[in-house]
């Protein structure tokens, strides 16, 4: 590859996830346009139980290859690293790459951000957290760049590039726009259906809705599982809204864009509240805008500007939604847009400034100079 940068794309089973080894992907063929870049995948090692126990305790530490991952590297210009939980192998591993290479460039994603709540709740992931807290303070004497969606320059001692999720906005198909029989409005998500995406919302505030003697229809369709899939379709039986809200399966390829090509409004998540978040940088909102879609979310989303007229931002709390205000929204933006118009400016808009060249641009450079 002649004398461009060598370097090495690391992340730790993160493939397992189809959303994420999609990103993976997008990535690293950015980073092949000027880089020479080799994926590595540290995986941990199978052990028995006692030994994943030990795990635990303070002195404890995941069993992954390094090994095996160092012997894999050649004399590398940089390596980029989704993170994964910070343990005394993980720091090691960092110290020997500097140690060897003390040129080598270390960039850690991270992907979400603050994330201690999300990662270290549940009953057997939370004796990591003490861990992570003590460990990650000792990555500033490796790494030199954090890359984080958040607004902070510097994280854990480390400054960072500030940047947002990015996805290929010309391998987004869009859908094709239907003609309209009637005034109904159709509302779509597709989500791994978790307590963040908060849907119970829209149910409850379509139930409203009706209670208060509108007829207008507003149809969500909601595809994909999740654990809070079963408690949404509870709720829709409870409220009798089965012809209001349709679930659907996982989909994929012509059977989603089938779906798609019903749907007028994206949703993003509507329960960031419950985690105190309070900006929007999922991939899933890349692709509705990719798509050409208005959105309804809560949160200011990473990378659009405050003038951008196609988002709608609800409350960010527990509240029912207000169908009345997305149903303003909607028709404001169909008075002032021909529908087709209206879907290519947002795709457009989305080329500007979530497209995968424009997010990856200030890490490339670094790596470069």
């Amino acid at each position: 590859m002649g004398n461009l940068k060598k370097g090495y794309y690391i992340h730790f089973d993160a493939r397992k996830t189809p959303g994420v080894a999609k990103k993976i992907d997008m990535q690293i063929n950015e980073f092949r346009k000027s880089l020479d870049i080799t994926e590595i995948n540290i995986v941990a090692e199978e052990v028995p139980l006692l030994r994943r126990l030990r795990r635990l305790l303070p002195g404890g530490a995941i069993e992954r290859d390094y090994n095996r991952a160092l012997e894999e590297m050649d004399n590398p210009d940089y390596i980029y690293v989704r993170r994964t939980t910070a343990d005394k192998r993980y720091i090691d591993f960092f110290r020997t790459i500097k140690k060897r290479w003390p040129k080598c460039k270390i960039l850690i994603e991270i992907f979400t951000y603050p994330y201690d709540r999300d990662e270290f709740l549940r009953p057997m992931t939370w004796p990591y957290y003490f861990k992570e807290k003590y460990q990650r303070e000792k990555l500033a004497e490796y790494v030199d760049r954090y890359i984080t969606y958040s607004e902070d320059e510097v994280l854990f001692g480390v400054p960072t590039i500030r940047t947002g999720n990015g996805i290929l906005v010309d391998n987004a198909k869009l859908p094709q726009l239907r003609g309209k029989e009637d005034d109904a409005v159709h509302l779509i998500a597709v989500a791994f259906m978790q307590k963040h995406h908060g849907y119970e919302r829209l149910i409850k505030g379509l139930y409203e809705y009706y209670q208060k003697g509108n007829k207008r229809k507003v149809i969500c369709h909601l595809v994909g599982d999740g654990p809070e899939k079963q408690g949404y379709q509870k709720l829709v039986q409870k409220y009798r809204l089965e012809e209001n809200v349709i679930f659907y399966p996982v989909l994929l390829g012509e059977a989603l864009d089938k779906v798609y090509e019903q749907g007028d409004i994206a949703l993003s998540s509507l329960g960031f509240y419950k985690d105190k978040l309070n900006r929007e940088n999922s991939l899933k909102v890349r692709e509705y805008m990719a798509k050409g879609f208005p959105i309804i979310t809560v949160c200011k989303v990473n990378g659009i500007d405050e003038t951008y007229p196609f988002v709608c931002q609800l409350p960010n709390n527990a509240t029912p939604v207000e169908i009345e205000t997305i149903l303003k929204f909607y028709d404001d933006l169909c008075r002032k847009y021909p529908r087709s118009e209206m879907q290519t400016a947002i795709r457009n808009y989305a080329r500007k400034t979530v497209d995968m060249p424009i997010v990856m641009k200030e890490i490339i450079d670094f790596v470069k100079v």
